[in-house]
């Protein structure tokens, strides 16, 4: 889970904050491993990156993204 520190929302904007976020979270997404049960590592696809972004978005009360943005930004 990314994490920035709520006291820049004074200085940056609340809508710059949570772009900000938003993006750490796609970028700890993309770089996220895991193994299946014969141990072959595998990465998140784009959809469960985006779904697992806007998850953690909904805690905020951010509204959800669609995949264009996550293929816009997967490759920066």
């Amino acid at each position: 889970m990314a994490m920035l520190d709520k006291s820049l929302i004074q200085h940056i904007g609340e809508k710059k904050y949570y772009e900000i976020l938003r993006t750490l979270e796609l970028q700890e997404a993309k770089s996220f491993r895991y193994y299946d049960s014969k141990g072959k590592e595998h990465k998140l696809t784009q959809k469960e990156a985006l779904k697992r972004v806007n998850r953690r978005m909904l805690k905020h009360n951010q509204p959800s993204y669609k995949l264009s943005w996550v293929k816009k930004h997967w490759n920066k």
